[in-house]
């Protein structure tokens, strides 16, 4: 039986073909559901400027409604939480999405409707990802602990929930207990969804333990891992700041707000120096360890005093830019931590497509791309208590247009030059929760 809501055409043997439906109805769960409701219901909320439900169709994940969420300029984050509760007073359960995606922007139709058959989402949406390993020391201890305080208890990554995993009350106050004699730290929380977690522990003790500085020892390291680098940085585009410096610029840029940067590739130093430029943005750009070297923490810290060092030698005063992408964003955390340690001010780190999220007591803006595997909405029941726990004076999260690998291409520059721009121009204050009505 075809209804009038649906699409069928009359085939050549006389028989009807069904060509599926003529609205944007989902069914899930046995019911029907329109998703301009939902989309209504999201748009109510605080901070929320424009959004759109999908329905996924992959068959590792049938039935899974996704909320892909447009921010308010103002918002720092999504707060998934609030987000979840504002829903549950407007909608029944079977219409609340599962999944809530901040994005850049929404695809449109030609004539400026919502286009659903384009939105994209990560991977991790439509399969199951592998459990996170531990990748601190901190991590490893906190397993170890609980292994003693619940023997046979099943953790099997760092965001695994606690509770979901069987822990009760009174092994958590036996958990704390063993953190206090291990780590000599007293830990006072909340365990509340998004934050039961090894990650978030590990975290939360971290804050508190006070972070090694650059040793002597640390500098006798470094120039073998800097003639790792030459030969790399020697084809990139532009020139060093001074002999076998490990910073390039673009000669023909002119002044400006300094700002530096760790890429993976000289092409991507060459794209984002060129779509910064007309700001004002002067780029400094070295290559992190990707494939050269081992990210381990001798070679870490001597990474970090080489690159202090001559960004103190390019800018000996006045607040400091800092950023990186992927293993560029670690190693470029870790020289502000340095520089802040040397008592110069730091005023932004930008960290981009970041897996681990280091303990940093500084201003961080967070950037991911909208259909990236890292994306940790996707990832995460609650990222905003990871970031809280790790950038404890304040962060902001910039969702960006792409895929991993694909933010420096022609098509993208743009979208990354732009949120680089008004972050680093943007006042320090945050803005206040807004309330605005999605488009059509």
């Amino acid at each position: 039986m075809v209804c009038r809501t649906d699409r069928a055409v009359i085939g050549a043997d006389g028989n009807v073909l069904y060509r599926g439906r003529m609205d944007d109805q989902f069914k899930i769960l046995g019911h029907r559901v329109e998703p301009s409701e939902i989309e209504a219901a999201l748009c109510a909320l605080p901070n929320v400027q424009d959004c759109a439900v999908s329905l996924t169709t992959d068959s590792n994940a049938q039935g899974r409604l996704v909320a892909h969420i447009v921010l308010h300029p103002q918002a720092s984050s999504l707060d998934v939480h609030a987000v979840r509760a504002g829903l549950a007073q407007r909608l029944p359960r079977y219409m609340q999405p599962s999944v809530l995606l901040p994005v850049a922007q929404l695809p449109r139709t030609p004539n400026g409707k919502r286009d659903r058959s384009a939105l994209t989402a990560p991977p991790s949406v439509f399969v199951a990802q592998p459990a996170k390993a531990p990748g601190s020391a901190t991590e490893k201890r906190i397993l170890a602990l609980l292994a003693d305080v619940r023997p046979g208890l099943v953790i099997e990554g760092i965001r695994d929930s606690f509770a979901e995993a069987g822990l009760d009350s009174l092994d958590m106050v036996n958990l704390l207990t063993a953190i206090e004699t291990t780590f000599g730290v007293s830990i006072d929380i909340a365990f509340l969804p998004g934050s039961d977690t090894v990650e978030f522990l590990a975290l939360a003790i971290d804050a508190r333990l006070r972070a090694p500085s650059v040793t002597p020892d640390s500098r006798s390291v470094g120039s073998s891992l800097a003639d790792l680098l030459y030969p790399h940085l020697a084809i990139w585009p532009g020139r060093a700041v001074r002999d076998r410096g490990l910073f390039r610029h673009m000669p023909d840029s002119t002044g400006g707000t300094p700002l530096y940067w760790a890429f993976q590739a000289g092409w991507e130093f060459s794209a984002l120096s060129a779509a910064l430029a007309p700001a004002g943005l002067k780029l400094f750009g070295t290559r992190s360890g990707h494939l050269l070297y081992e990210y381990s923490d001798a070679n870490l810290a001597a990474m970090t005093a080489l690159l202090a060092d001559e960004i103190e030698s390019v800018q000996n005063n006045g607040p400091i830019h800092i950023g990186g992408n992927c293993q560029g964003g670690m190693i470029m955390l870790s020289v502000a931590k340095e520089l802040i340690r040397r008592r110069r001010s730091v005023d932004k780190v930008i960290l981009m497509e970041q897996g681990r999220f280091p303990v940093y007591h500084g201003d961080v803006v967070l950037m991911f791309g909208e259909g990236s595997y890292l994306n940790p909405y996707a990832l995460m029941e609650s990222p905003d208590a990871i970031f809280r726990a790790a950038y404890p004076q304040g962060y902001r999260v910039e969702i960006i247009v792409g895929k991993h690998g694909e933010y420096f291409l022609p098509e993208n520059i743009t979208s990354l030059a732009s949120v680089i721009k008004r972050n680093i121009r943007a006042k320090a204050g945050r803005g206040s929760a807004s309330r605005s009505e999605c488009a059509g």
